[in-house]
């Protein structure tokens, strides 16, 4: 097996055995919720993405950052809209944020963004 994948996958596996760890550790804190919320945005997933474009090249590195920069604005939208409804039904946050996402992901691949050179 490739020496690079192994590598790749032992640091994934410390990167998500942290979060697991840290996750567990505060399972039963009531600020358990916040801690998981915080460690999903931290930018831990976006320093091991950019570690493997960066075996390509710079353009790689650039190309990986304006496209998760893309997604980071849809799912910030996603995120203002639903504390802006919090005050309806919750089923109907769930099923907003469900929809949203499907036609985001639709948008995306359906018209090739991801083969702009934004």
């Amino acid at each position: 097996m490739n020496k690079i994948i192994i590598f790749d996958a032992l640091i994934g596996a410390i990167l998500l055995g942290t979060f697991s760890y840290v996750t567990n550790l505060y399972k039963g804190s009531s600020d358990y919720l916040k801690i998981l919320a915080y460690l999903w945005a931290a930018p831990a997933t976006y320093f091991y993405i950019l570690y493997i474009a960066s075996r390509n090249n710079k353009s790689a590195m650039a190309d990986l950052s304006k496209h998760a920069l893309l997604g980071h604005v849809m799912t910030s939208f996603a995120i203002l809209l639903t504390l802006y409804y919090m005050d309806i039904n919750t089923k109907y946050i769930i099923m907003a944020n469900l929809v949203y996402t499907l036609a985001v992901f639709f948008i995306y691949f359906y018209f090739k963004l991801y083969k702009l050179n934004i």
